[in-house]
């Protein structure tokens, strides 16, 4: 779709959910080695060898003749910051998503006045941690990092859940109180946060003893909502999310994992995508790309207008939209580190990109597979959350706000125009983990109501897509696995009972290139070899898949 203005463009909000991974790599991190002795920040020295070059020639000359002193008091934390920005990061997430805040502006800059007050209404971003306030009381150097991202990142918020202990003075007893609590970076805020109604301590009774002790700081507390209980019930990070989408802004929602990294160029194309959710710009059908046709304006539509298709109005006259997620493409970052990082690179090129555009067009039954995909923020409030988070059988809790969407009517689409990075595991047993995560995931989905309904009123044809894009994938390699088991297996008996042949004569194999393409899996590879060809060339084509096999 075309872009629309700036002034006309629609707003949206990331969320990204955080725990407690790593915000910015220590010192200690970084001088941490490894089985085969070797560190880490030497590993990434190795692995980016010019950039690291360019690093220390932008340090100045002090630390091109003594590398040594990186991490003296005035270059340690580039060091750091330089090295984070090379791992998986929530500094690095937040650094390349805020990449949308440097493209509005550019946007922006000599063609509106205060485009300041604009750009905070068209993006904002906010990192749900929810054991912030637990960090800061155990004076974790993690808070310490948070908050120098919200220093560096104005227009950042963080979101996290209050635990605080009320006194009952006339039973002597106690009990805890919990709260959803959203925070940024104030300069004005340097006050002692325990005497001032501006900061932490706003509206704070006598009978409460806050659970963090805050100090003297810039970290101001915007708004203080009282929860019923603990919110943390099932799963931890989409119960993460679920709290904190109260404190997002505008009409769309972005999913963003603690893994992901965002580009400049791509930010551009952020008003293009959200046209998709604009009835005008979305093809009943589903497809895998706009069409082409959208307007420069915000398109305005009365109920006697002959322009709008009836498929498009509802009974009142409204425009009808059904598109509730969209997603869109990823590029795996990490697949340089590893043979296993690279297969697991092609490993999402042939899901993210080749699965999912089938599941989407023609097939019609693409879920929400996670991150990066924008939601409705209408169907988010009001119509299941951003994901379930029952412990067990939502252990995939992404994919059931899809089963949500899909039980509604509503559309998932899936562009390619556009994509974000993406970290994968890069160890062996890292992969292992995350592949037996992903089975059990899909075996407690069974289980559950959503998918029942589901079976129960799609068409015989989608009910096979959504089989095949489902349970089946691992009951294919299930049957293929045992089927290989099992022609192993009558091959030995047949070679020691000397029964190989047909009515006495003897097997011959047809050609050993035969045998190797079979056993290569080629039929499976062609897909992935064909995208590589048309993306990368020939040669990247042929240079990866010998690295893979």
């Amino acid at each position: 779709p075309h872009p629309p203005s700036l002034h006309q463009s629609k707003e949206y909000t990331c969320i990204t959910p955080y725990y407690s991974e790593d915000v910015l790599l220590s010192q200690r991190d970084l001088e941490n080695k490894n089985n085969d002795g070797i560190t880490t920040i030497l590993y990434l020295q190795t692995l980016h060898k010019k950039e690291w070059e360019n690093f220390l020639e932008r340090q100045g000359k002090e630390l091109q003749e003594k590398p040594h002193l990186i991490y003296h008091d005035k270059y340690v934390r580039e060091t750091r910051i330089w090295a984070s920005l090379r791992a998986q990061t929530l500094f690095r997430t937040v650094e390349g998503m805020m990449q949308t805040e440097s493209a509005l502006k550019m946007l922006a800059e000599n063609v509106i006045e205060n485009h300041e007050k604009l750009i905070k209404l068209k993006f904002n971003y906010v990192v749900a941690c929810q054991v912030y306030g637990d960090m800061r009381q155990n004076s974790d150097p993690k808070a310490a990092d948070i908050e120098y991202l919200l220093s560096k990142y104005t227009n950042l918020r963080v979101a996290y859940i209050d635990k605080v202990r009320t006194y009952d003075k006339k039973r002597n007893t106690s009990s805890f109180s919990y709260y959803s609590v959203l925070v940024k970076y104030d300069s004005d805020a340097d006050i002692d946060a325990d005497t001032s109604n501006n900061n932490f301590n706003t509206n704070t009774k006598p009978n409460l003893m806050r659970s963090a002790s805050f100090i003297r700081t810039h970290i101001k507390e915007v708004y203080r909502i009282k929860l019923p209980g603990n919110p943390i019930l099932g799963e931890g990070k989409p119960e993460n999310q679920n709290h904190s989408v109260i404190f997002t802004r505008g009409r769309y929602l972005q999913a963003i994992d603690m893994n992901q990294d965002g580009y400049f160029e791509e930010s551009m194309k952020m008003r293009n995508l959200l046209e998709v959710f604009t009835p005008n710009n979305t093809n009943s059908s589903g497809n895998s790309s706009g069409n082409g046709n959208g307007s420069n304006t915000n398109t305005v539509t009365s109920s006697n207008s002959n322009n709008t298709h009836s498929s498009d109005t509802s009974d009142s006259g409204l425009i009808k939209n059904d598109v509730a997620i969209v997603g869109f493409r990823e590029h795996i970052f990490t697949g340089s580190v590893s043979s296993v990082a690279n297969y697991m690179a092609l490993q999402e090129l042939s899901f993210v990109t080749l699965g999912q555009r089938v599941l989407c067009s023609p097939l019609k039954v693409r879920q929400h597979y996670g991150h990066p995909d924008v939601f409705n923020k209408i169907f988010v409030m009001t119509e299941g959350g951003m994901s379930k988070a029952s412990r067990g059988i939502n252990l995939s809790e992404d994919i059931f706000a899809g089963f949500n969407a899909t039980l509604r009517g509503k559309q998932i689409l899936y562009k390619e125009f556009i994509q974000v990075g993406k970290g994968r595991d890069v160890g062996l047993q890292q992969t292992y983990k995350f592949e037996a995560k992903l089975a059990q995931g899909n075996a407690e989905q069974t289980l559950s109501r959503d998918m029942h309904r589901i079976c129960n009123r799609l068409d015989f044809f989608r009910l096979l897509g959504f089989y095949y894009g489902g349970i089946a994938h691992y009951m294919t390699n299930t049957m293929v696995m045992y089927s290989l088991a099992l022609v192993m297996y009558i091959n030995i008996l047949l070679a020691l009972y000397n029964g190989e042949g047909v009515n006495g004569r003897r097997i011959e194999i047809a050609s050993l290139l035969t045998m190797l393409l079979a056993g290569m899996g080629l039929l499976q590879t062609m897909p992935l070899a064909v995208t590589l060809y048309v993306e990368k060339g020939l040669l990247d084509c042929f240079t990866q898949l010998g690295y893979m096999f």
